[in-house]
């Protein structure tokens, strides 16, 4: 098992980890190829996940207000201001996102936990939800081809 940081602010890099058994890089390679690496670090919830998307569209808007970084001129600045006034009904989309990608991932965590501890040991197949299980397209794609011009 492995930690992975979905970070999207650079407050949030480098909170999540794995560690394994090893001295130099291959060992520790070797550590994870053998199933001993372990997840380190903070787990993201919705709220910190949501709460980086408004930080950051929070620093967007005082930017295009004057205070922080002015990379656009007035004429852009008030149009983008005016854009993020019309687009403010939809500001609950980043949440909305983060519930949803929380959801998924922890069905993931339960599938995989279930699968552990199972005495079968069938091969891990991770479901994506709903029609999406094993498609067709799966099993056997088609080479790729260039389109011809």
């Amino acid at each position: 098992m492995v930690a992975g940081s979905d970070a999207h602010t650079l407050r949030r890099v480098g909170t999540t980890w794995t560690t394994a058994p090893g001295r130099t890089r291959d060992e520790f390679l070797v550590g994870l190829r053998q199933g001993l690496g372990r997840p380190g670090g903070w787990h993201g919830t919705v709220s910190t996940i949501a709460g980086d998307a408004y930080g950051v569209i929070g620093s967007y808007v005082a930017a295009l207000a004057g205070f922080g970084p002015r990379d656009l001129g007035p004429a852009k600045r008030a149009g983008c201001l005016a854009f993020a006034a019309v687009s403010l009904p939809f500001q609950f989309t980043p949440l909305l996102m983060a519930a949803r990608s929380k959801a998924g991932e922890q069905r993931a965590v339960e599938q995989l936990t279930a699968h552990l501890s199972s005495a079968a040991r069938e091969p891990f197949r991770p479901s994506l939800g709903g029609d999406a299980e094993l498609r067709p397209a799966q099993k056997e794609r088609e080479p790729f081809r260039r389109a011809s011009v």
